[in-house]
């Protein structure tokens, strides 16, 4: 073979090499690190010394683990089958409520997910706050007496208003229920994107057989979006298990009586207070990597055995929607936008004490200042710092991952190679961001990058590569082949190709992909937090974790600071969501063929 063939048959490889590089030194390294140090002790101090299972037997053994353990696998099991159930259920429903209308839900439902934990915890915080709170100053409100004939039925809740964050026994399900509002967009996307691939013939002969709304979800709309909603429960159990986020900008610290304690907190205690076994957090580390991909092999399983019903042309949704319906999308609307909705009346509010009644306040004498105070201690700064690093992030990921996807799409008679990137892509993919935590930190360290922009950077890049270059894949293969062909016969080459006809054919995938990593660097607390602990740089997420007390927190500049951090998602929201969709649309309808 020539020099001229070899580089043909090598030149889709070397497009992949630097992605694969960074994965391997910052994600597949750290893991086989990882395990090797789950059978060791270590204080991070010492010497590490091979301890065999001791250290499972010590960790098992440990109650503290045994609490973290059964929260986490009620949190995963239930992150896998309520906001999937509950995102599929108003996908159905907004799908019902005709164009307009659905398509004003499916906006709205977006603007959840796009949030940062943390921006989402402090929200939330406010919600939930005992003294302060709406939640609790509309149950105290609630004196009511239901008349059933002669029967009289008090409901009076003043005498039983919840504590939601210090009540042992609702504690978790109150920081879940944040979670599910925070991530249930995700399903709606992507089991509308499901239902609007179907060929519109279905729906036509149902709606000429007579068939109602429950014939037509169970003959067409939950056949036809099986595997979306396998793919929904998947990643929603990856996004509820990067929990530290939230739990570190809650303050729960594990409790009370650990009942918030779970896994990746735990391992954080052990790992980094100096006074646990590292190993033991490493192994908890473990432990939640087999979990995630224990319910991601169920969630695929059961995608199994569906059959297409995919068609050509784009689904028109019913012109009018039914009124169950449109009624149904308002009223969800109401309850994902009500908590913002108190964090704008919260930031226009002058004190903290003032947030008992925060509309009555912010209407009759809104105020800005609260804007500027956050802005001035320190948020501003760290805006703009987050910013600068998730613009990096942003650019090294598209700079690495569209030559690797683009490589990948190229690899057509090595079809084993391309399988096994694949499995690491999707396997790197599935890991909770804080399992590679514990050994990136002792990497960073290694290579003098700990408690540098530099050393965040490459981990955050690290993180994201595996998702953009799938994405970026499933683009370019769904690309009409013959307008690559016909770019080659013109005599295009490699990269030519790349940026001349495959990028201009793929940028609304590039657009989602820049959104995400975008907003998935922007709203990164826990690892700047660890990889950042003794530098000067502070990201907004932690400076604005630092609005947010133990005891006392100033719950209008909680709000101001929430808004401001929300402002940049919003605005690139505004600017791929059209082309977003219809992508999605069109992978959909690609999966839904496969």
């Amino acid at each position: 073979m020539n020099l001229h063939g070899l580089w043909q048959r090598g030149q889709p490889y070397l497009y992949i090499a630097p992605a694969m590089v960074i994965i391997g030194v910052f994600l597949l390294l750290p893991l086989a690190q990882l395990v090797g140090l789950s059978f060791s002790y270590w204080n991070g101090y010492t010497a590490i010394r091979f301890d065999g299972f001791d250290t499972w037997s010590a960790l098992f053994a440990d109650p503290n683990f045994q609490a973290a353990l059964k929260n986490t696998l009620i949190w995963t099991a239930a992150s896998a089958i309520v906001p999937v159930l509950l995102g599929s259920i108003l996908a159905f429903v907004f799908h019902r409520a005709g164009a307009r209308i659905g398509g004003f839900g499916r906006a709205l439902v977006v603007v959840p997910l796009l949030l940062p934990a943390t921006v989402a915890a402090a929200t939330w915080s406010i919600m939930y706050n005992p003294l302060y709170g709406p939640l609790d100053s509309i149950l105290a409100g609630i004196n009511w007496k239901l008349s059933l004939g002669r029967l009289t039925i008090p409901i009076d809740m003043a005498s039983h208003v919840p504590n939601w964050l210090g009540d042992p026994s609702i504690a978790l399900w109150s920081i879940f229920g944040i979670t599910v509002w925070n991530t249930v967009g995700l399903t709606v996307l992507i089991v509308t994107a499901s239902i609007r691939a179907i060929d519109r013939g279905y729906f036509d002969i149902a709606r000429a057989e007579g068939g109602g709304i429950w014939a037509e979800a169970r003959h067409i709309l939950f056949p036809a979006t099986r595997r979306g909603i396998a793919l929904a429960a998947i990643i929603s159990v990856v996004l509820a298990s990067q929990v530290e986020d939230m739990l570190l900008e809650l303050n729960t610290n594990g409790g009370p009586d650990n009942s918030t304690l779970m896994l990746p907190l735990d391992m954080y205690f052990k790992s980094f207070s100096g006074l646990g076994n590292v190993g033991e957090g490493a192994a908890e580390a473990c432990v939640m990597i087999l979990i995630v991909l224990l319910v991601g092999a169920v969630a695929l399983l059961s995608a199994r055995g569906s059959h297409s019903m995919a068609g050509e042309g784009d689904f028109a949704a019913p012109p009018r929607g039914r009124p169950l319906a449109i009624v149904l999308t308002l009223l969800a609307v109401v309850a994902l936008v009500s908590p913002l909705f108190w964090d704008c009346m919260a930031a226009l509010t002058s004190g903290q004490l003032i947030v008992i009644q925060p509309v009555t306040s912010a209407l009759s004498q809104p105020s800005l200042a609260s804007f500027a105070s956050v802005w001035n201690l320190g948020l501003g700064t760290g805006l703009w710092e987050s910013l600068v690093i998730a613009a990096v992030v942003v650019m090294g990921s598209l700079a690495l991952s569209v030559p690797a996807a683009y490589g990948l799409s190229l690899i057509g008679r090595h079809r084993i190679v391309r399988a096994l990137i694949l499995a690491v892509l999707v396997f790197t993919l599935m890991q909770p961001g804080d399992t590679f935590v514990i050994t990136l930190y002792y990497l960073l360290l290694s290579l003098h990058l700990l408690n540098t922009a530099t050393g965040l950077i490459l981990a955050e890049i690290s993180r994201e590569l595996p998702f953009t270059i799938v994405l970026l894949w499933i683009a370019m293969i769904t690309l009409p082949r013959d307008v690559i062909a016909a770019a080659q016969l013109d005599g295009g080459k490699g990269l030519q190709i790349l940026a001349r006809v495959v990028l201009p054919l793929a940028w609304p995938a590039a657009a989602v992909a820049v959104l995400w990593v975008f907003i998935s660097s922007w709203s990164e607390y826990a690892l700047p937090y660890q990889l950042l602990s003794t530098s000067p740089i502070q990201t907004a997420p932690m400076a604005l974790n630092t609005l947010a007390g133990t005891h006392d927190t100033q719950f209008n500049l909680l709000g101001a600071g929430t808004l401001l951090m929300v402002v940049p998602v919003l605005f690139g929201l505004l600017l791929v969501y059209g082309p977003a969709a219809r992508w999605l649309r069109t992978a959909s309808r690609a999966v839904n063929r496969g």
